[in-house]
């Protein structure tokens, strides 16, 4: 399988690891915050307590006086890095 420069599959894996990566460093903002506020979270470790940290992050981002759209940008990056790596994926097919 091989990827030349000029194809829309290029794009979509370029697409899908940009997505990936901004979910990626999103995480670990809010985990950063979050650990700092005091809750308990293992910094760069993705654990299954840490799935509700998004929400929690927003139910204390008043509190804290820090933006929202940190989480939102982190919603919004996954799906459609999920996504694009899915279409890719059926394109190759």
């Amino acid at each position: 399988m091989v990827i030349s420069h000029n194809t829309p599959a290029t794009f979509l894996v370029a697409f899908a690891v940009l997505c990936l990566a901004i979910y990626a460093a999103t995480f670990i903002s809010v985990q950063f915050r979050m650990k700092r506020a005091g809750y308990k979270t293992i910094f760069l470790v993705y654990t299954p307590s840490d799935m509700a940290l998004p929400f929690k992050y927003l139910k204390v981002c008043s509190e804290y006086g820090w933006s929202p759209w940190l989480v939102y940008i982190m919603f919004m990056s996954l799906p459609l890095g999920l996504l694009a790596l899915v279409v890719w994926l059926l394109r190759q097919t």
